[in-house]
């Protein structure tokens, strides 16, 4: 369901719930991409319509507070807009490189990226968001994601929960590895560690398990 909501409509539930009053330091924004649900139903200035409606509320927001956060989620085509892209200080993106645990099309995820590319260019964050739960799948966003100059988070599609193990998911592939190779030597075994990914860790922890075993 796509609703219509009308910038001064959006005001008002800003001004009554006192977002900005609460100390909340931006607002993220989801479901951007509904301007291309109604170009799809003829609607041949739905993009612009986006654009001015985002406009809008960062103009008004930032208004009050100067470094209050506009960060859309999706619909990074708008980007091509360049008061869209001056008036926003990053953008969310889902299933960048994985629709779950499937991979997705290579053109597909080159379209995408040259579109985030352009928030970095002009100095905005991009926050990756996947949803896999395969342990390949999950390593493989993280690693994708450095390489791009993007902040991964790869958790539950319902965003339930916060994953906070190493940025991992905590499947039973990724908990029979940790069990098996954590075992080997359990003294070293911290949570504070930060390897630069899941795959990285269970191949130190193979070669200190060898270390040990040849004395």
């Amino acid at each position: 369901i796509r609703v219509r909501i009308r910038w001064l409509e959006f005001r008002r539930v800003l001004f009554r719930s006192k977002v900005m009053a609460q100390g909340f330091d931006g607002v993220y924004m989801d479901i951007i991409d509904a301007f291309e649900y109604y170009e799809q139903q003829g609607m041949e200035d739905a993009a612009e319509r986006m654009v001015a409606f985002v406009v809008a509320i960062s103009s008004y927001a930032k208004a009050k507070i100067p470094h209050f956060l506009i960060v859309p989620q999706n619909g990074e085509a708008i980007a091509k807009f360049a008061n869209y892209l001056a008036v926003v200080d990053g953008i969310g993106r889902e299933d960048v490189y994985y629709m779950d645990n499937t991979r997705n099309n290579a053109e597909e995820v080159d379209y995408v990226l040259d579109f985030l590319a352009m928030f970095l260019a002009a100095k905005k964050f991009v926050l990756e968001i996947e949803y896999p739960t395969f342990f390949y799948a999950v390593d493989a966003c993280y690693h994708f994601a450095a390489e791009h100059g993007f902040l991964c988070y790869v958790g539950p599609r319902e965003l339930d929960k916060i994953n906070e193990f190493f940025g991992y998911s905590l499947n039973w592939t990724f908990l029979y590895i940790l069990f098996t190779f954590c075992i080997i030597m359990p003294h070293d075994f911290t949570l504070t560690q930060k390897p630069d990914s899941a795959i990285d860790y269970v191949k130190h922890k193979i070669l200190k398990g060898i270390a040990f075993l040849n004395g």
